[in-house]
């Protein structure tokens, strides 16, 4: 594809949060519109003045306002919307997406009156958006964290179609909402492993889930494949601070290896740290003839990927052969002579 043709679209989300080392605050003076949390009488710490923190009784209301300035010099529509968190899949807390969660009896989205919001804004004006949330009925321990994912309605459509890279802004202001102080404790499954090619050499992608109403923060994690028939290790990969949203699932792909995949049994292992605890998980699954094949014809990895040190112990065995034989026949040829 020729390079002209070619665009990338690197959305910058800039996450406007403050609890200590699991949200960061990222900000861009040059994104054309500011957007500021208007902190009211039910927030939890009145000194925290970035973001949404709610203690509240099953079912109680409450309001989330944010203050949005166009700094352009032109009227602008302004979206608000409402999301889940959810993990990235590079191990980051992504407010900016609606998509499906872990086993949520309720979500951000399903408790705010309306998820979604245009506003319309004045060049150099200011104007209030607020979002309205009732708490489940059903107490629970720890948080359930959403974001106001915030950003000019098809900013997209006003870039030059010659320009290859193009950014969009947008801000995300974190709320976190709870019933009590309680911290639930940490709980991680593992439901899926897939070999895939990726950079044209073989990789896999695992599924790790944070089953817990808690953010994960600081995860070192380290995988490693092994073949279930010889127990060979295939592939050795490692992370490390790694973020994940609470009941969020994060599908993390693993670095590409120089080596030809064989169909077969293989065994994922999976060892997740945090600041409490030390997590083995592990996870059986199959690669086929056929997946096995797709992913070699996609790779650049040869079939006869031999390991040097049988090959240099092939040629010293042939070696020695050849040497023995010699000696046998000249020890046949000084006989007869």
């Amino acid at each position: 594809m020729k390079l002209n043709k070619l665009k990338y679209f690197i959305p910058l989300a800039f996450l406007i949060l403050l609890i200590p080392s699991n949200i960061s605050h990222a900000d861009n003076k040059n994104s054309g519109f500011s957007v500021t949390p208007i902190i009211n009488d039910q927030q939890r710490d009145k000194n925290i003045t970035t973001y949404f923190d709610l203690l509240l009784k099953p079912q109680e209301e409450a309001s989330v306002t944010l203050a949005i300035h166009n700094k352009s010099s032109k009227e602008e529509t302004f979206v608000v919307e409402a999301n889940q968190s959810t993990s990235s899949n590079s191990g980051a807390i992504d407010y900016g997406q609606f998509k499906k969660t872990n086993k949520l009896d309720k979500t951000f989205e399903s408790i705010v009156d309306n998820r979604t919001q245009e506003v319309k804004i004045p060049a150099e004006s200011s104007k209030d958006v607020t979002v309205k949330v009732k708490m489940p009925e059903k107490e629970f321990e720890g948080i359930l964290l959403g974001g106001l994912h915030v950003y000019v309605k098809d900013a997209d459509k006003n870039i030059d179609e010659s320009a290859q890279i193009t950014n969009t802004f947008a801000y995300n202001i974190a709320v976190v909402l709870r019933n009590n102080e309680n911290t639930p404790k940490s709980n991680f499954t593992l439901t899926d492993v897939k070999a895939k090619s990726n950079h044209h050499y073989p990789s896999f992608d695992y599924v790790l889930n944070n089953e817990s109403n808690k953010i994960e923060s600081g995860l070192d994690i380290t995988a490693k494949i092994y073949k279930k028939s010889n127990n060979e290790l295939f592939l050795s990969d490692s992370s490390k601070d790694l973020k994940m949203a609470p009941n969020s699932k994060m599908v993390y792909t693993t670095k590409s290896v120089e080596k030809y995949l064989k169909s077969g049994e293989y065994v994922l292992k999976l060892v997740v740290k945090n600041d409490d605890d030390t997590y083995k998980l592990s996870k059986n699954f199959t690669i086929s003839d056929k997946q096995a094949e797709k992913i070699n014809d996609e790779s650049n990895i040869s079939r006869f990927n031999f390991d040097w040190k049988y090959i240099a112990l092939f040629i010293i065995i042939i070696l020695l052969i050849s040497v023995v034989a010699y000696l046998i026949v000249k020890l046949k040829r000084a006989k007869r002579g």
